[in-house]
């Protein structure tokens, strides 16, 4: 019995995600990718046109959600109001958070597997993004306040690199306490600087 198109994806897709995460994407072998998947090298071009076309089905689950809530974000900024902003900001921040749990596997390969991809630049991509949310969140919010866009984009790669941080151990026993003490750190301090009469 020929097995369905849909389960040979499968099973490339699954044995791609193992290859990736052990070796990143630049030492990832496509003929070891074929063996555990069970199928043939050639195969695999059937499906996918080459390795980053590969790479890319990989995280897309998690790049397709991230996209979604970014919109989604952008979109709510326009309708927040300065009374509730800074709780809605946390809210915000630990949506991402459960995202990239959800999505571990993806962002850990996006952080530290995609040299030599497509997707090599993900990080900056991320960074970027976030320093755009912020920027659209004060300047709706608080039009007459002055913010850097230096700082807008040293608050994002902050952002940025407490994530990187967390991937990098999972199995930490303290993940918890991490991700609780980052969020304070992180809206406490828009708080204070958004709140701050001194400045213009």
């Amino acid at each position: 019995m020929q097995t369905p198109k849909i389960e040979i994806e499968k099973s490339i897709l699954i044995a791609a995600r193992a290859e990736f995460l052990a070796h990143g994407f630049e030492n990832a072998s496509i003929r070891m990718i074929a063996l555990n998947a069970g199928t043939s090298k050639s195969n695999i071009y059937n499906y996918f046109s080459n390795k980053d076309a590969l790479f890319c089905a990989v995280v897309a689950p998690g790049l397709t959600a991230f996209e979604a809530l970014i919109g989604n974000i952008g979109h709510d900024v326009q309708h927040f109001n300065t009374t509730d902003s800074i709780d809605v900001y946390k809210d915000m921040i630990e949506q991402f958070i459960i995202l990239c749990f959800e999505h571990w596997d993806s962002f850990s390969l996006l952080f530290f597997k995609a040299a030599g991809s497509s997707l090599d630049g993900f990080k900056n991509m991320l960074t970027q993004k976030i320093a755009e949310i912020a920027t659209s969140w004060v300047t709706t919010l608080w039009p007459g306040k002055s913010v850097s866009s230096m700082f807008y984009r040293a608050s994002a790669g902050f952002c940025v690199s407490a994530l990187e941080q967390l991937f990098g151990d999972r199995t930490a026993q303290n993940v918890e306490q991490y991700m609780d003490e980052f969020i304070k750190f992180l809206v406490g301090g828009w708080y204070a600087l958004l709140n701050d009469n001194n400045a213009s």
